[in-house]
C-alpha cells in the first residue's frame, strides 16, 4: 500500500514515481495545448458546431415518415416491424447522406410519421423515386418472408430524417395510419 492513500499523506519513495511522472505529463501537455492553440481551435469547433445545431433547431421542422403498403394486409406487429426497420435504415443512410438534417431532427425530438400508402407497389416506388429525386434519404424494406408477407414483398417506405416541407412535397396527401 502506498504510504500517501492511508492515514499518512506524505510523498514515499514508493509513490514519488508515478507523482513526478503525473506533474510532468500534466506540464507538457499544457504546454503544448498553450503553443499550438489546440484549446482555442476546440473551443471554437465546439462552439460553431453548437450554434449550428441552434440554428437548425429555430429553423426548418425535420422529420422521419414511414410509408406501409395497405394492400399487404400486415398484422400491427408486422407494421411496428417493418416500420422499426425502416427508421433505423432511413437513419444510418441519413447520418451519411445529410448529418446536419439529421442533427436538427434529434434535437426537434425526432418526430416520426406513419402514414397509409393504398396504391400497393407502384405508387411506393413512385414516393421513393419523387423523394430520392429531391435528395432525401430513402429506404424501401424487404421482406424476409418468414410469417405474414411473401419473401421480398415491398412493405415500408422510410423517407428522411429530412425537412418536413421537402417531405410533405412527396407525401402531403397521404393519410395517417
Amino acid at each position: 500500500m502506498y504510504g500517501c492513500c492511508g492515514d499518512n499523506m506524505s510523498l514515499t519513495l514508493e509513490n514519488a514515481g508515478p507523482f513526478l511522472t503525473g506533474v510532468v505529463l500534466g506540464v507538457v501537455l499544457g504546454y503544448t495545448v498553450k503553443r499550438w492553440g489546440l484549446g482555442r481551435q476546440l473551443a471554437s469547433s465546439v462552439s460553431h458546431n453548437m450554434e449550428e445545431m441552434r440554428q437548425s433547431v429555430r429553423g426548418e421542422q425535420h422529420k422521419l415518415v414511414l410509408v406501409v403498403r395497405m394492400d399487404l394486409k400486415m398484422g400491427k406487429g408486422k407494421v411496428a416491424a417493418q416500420c422499426c426497420h425502416a427508421a433505423l435504415s432511413c437513419y444510418k443512410k441519413g447520418l451519411k447522406m445529410a448529418p446536419k438534417s439529421v442533427s436538427a431532427w434529434e434535437a426537434q425530438g425526432q418526430p416520426k410519421i406513419v402514414l397509409k400508402c393504398d396504391g400497393g407497389l407502384d405508387e411506393l416506388e413512385q414516393l421513393e423515386k419523387a423523394a430520392r429525386a429531391l435528395g432525401l434519404p430513402t429506404k424501401i424494406i424487404h421482406d424476409a418472408g418468414r410469417t405474414q408477407v411473401k419473401s421480398g414483398s415491398e412493405t415500408v417506405l422510410g423517407i428522411g430524417p429530412g425537412p418536413a416541407s421537402l417531405i410533405d412535397k412527396v407525401t402531403d396527401y397521404l393519410k395517417l395510419l
